[in-house]
């Protein structure tokens, strides 16, 4: 078996997204999961990769809840959507898994454009040990943070940002985090 500490993500990550529009419905997004036999959907809005709905977010927030299942998926999507570099090692992505207790992450491109996805079942299949990582929450040499990247809306000044920072419970965009960094000093 390869060594786990060089298993790339792009090395077992699924290329070639399923996305919808945010105003679309949740009926849509439960037709296409279907047809394309996948557990989840990245959510765009303007062309960027916003959120992300999975059968559960259908199941649990549409049927369970009553809603109709005409709803807009962006009432439902999980965001911003949560991602991690495709030159990560699956360690660093099992931790992020981990630490946001969530099933899946995009991946993205140097350029930080969301290029594929991975899921607990993409790493456990390249690497069945990694499940102590997603179980327990162990740390490996590279602290998450140097390849955690989040897309959405700043938290403190509202605008659209592709490279969100998170600082304690917020996320925020460059400028806001230099300002952060700013205050710290």
């Amino acid at each position: 078996m390869e060594d786990p500490q060089k298993i790339l993500v792009s090395d077992c990550m699924r290329r070639g997204v399923i996305t919808l529009k945010a105003n679309d419905s949740a009926l849509e997004a439960a037709k296409k999961m279907k047809r394309a036999n996948i557990g989840s959907i990245v959510i765009l809005k303007d062309s960027k990769a916003v959120g992300i709905v999975t059968e559960r977010d259908v199941a649990f927030k549409i049927v369970a809840a009553g809603k109709n299942p005409r709803a807009k998926i962006s009432e439902i999507m999980s965001q911003p959507l949560k991602t991690v570099a495709k030159g990560a090692k699956i360690q660093e992505a099992a931790t992020l898994m981990n630490r946001y207790r969530i099933r899946r992450l995009g991946v993205v491109d140097k350029d930080r454009k969301l290029i594929g996805i991975i899921t607990e079942t993409d790493l456990i299949r390249v690497y069945p040990g990694i499940v102590d990582v997603l179980v327990s929450g162990k740390k490996f040499e590279r602290a998450w943070e140097e390849t955690a990247m989040f897309t959405g809306v700043c938290d403190e000044c509202g605008l659209y940002s592709e490279d969100l920072k998170q600082y304690g419970d917020v996320l925020l965009c460059e400028d806001c985090a230099d300002e952060e960094d700013d205050k710290g000093k």
